[in-house]
């Protein structure tokens, strides 16, 4: 979806953008007081990028005041994606270094739940996923094939997470779909 669709959906006046820009080809808006998930943010972040040829969402950040009923954001996304799964791995935009990728292991507890759409190894060919990892990492990385591999199998086209721990910031919901919008580019025959 564009920006403006998206702002659109959720209702954001003027009065909620607390900041646009664009910095390394991601357009973002931090927003405050957005109803996300059944409740109030105290802020929400929006990533949008070019996937295959037009602007899309990529990313959201929710956070959430530290009165926020969890409870019921935790209920609300259920309903819509179904029930949590045991963990997610995430995978930062670049490397660490030319051999390796960023990697976060995200378990479910009971403070943290996860959700995640397919995985890249049940969406792409091996054919397929050389040009996406090429898309996906457009720096030279020299990984063995067992760290690709790894990618591949572990990777999904999409994450969700609910966090509800004490504290500022501690009420949150990330969803990333970075792998998502690579795919699509993939899929479409534009990341050539």
């Amino acid at each position: 979806m564009m920006p403006e669709e998206v702002l659109e959906l959720l209702e954001v006046s003027s009065e909620n953008i607390v900041t646009q820009d664009v910095a390394e080809n991601v357009e973002y808006y931090l927003l405050e007081n957005i109803e996300f998930g059944g409740e109030k943010t105290s802020q929400l972040a929006l990533n949008f990028m070019d996937t295959a040829g037009a602007v899309g969402l990529v990313e959201i950040y929710a956070y959430y005041p530290e009165n926020t009923d969890m409870e019921k954001v935790k209920k609300e996304m259920k309903r819509i994606y179904g029930d949590s799964i045991p963990e997610v791995y995430e995978y930062g935009r670049s490397s660490i270094s030319p051999e390796q990728i960023q990697e976060d292991v995200i378990k479910e507890s009971e403070t943290v739940k996860v959700w995640g759409g397919p995985k890249l190894s049940q969406v792409l060919e091996e054919e397929a996923f050389s040009q996406y990892r090429e898309l996906r990492f457009p720096s030279p990385m020299e990984m063995q094939e067992e760290t690709w591999e790894r990618f591949r199998e572990n990777a999904r086209l999409v994450t969700g997470e609910w966090v509800n721990l004490p504290g500022e910031g501690g009420k949150a919901v990330h969803f990333d779909g970075y792998n998502l919008a690579v795919y699509k580019k993939v899929a479409d025959g534009k990341g050539e």
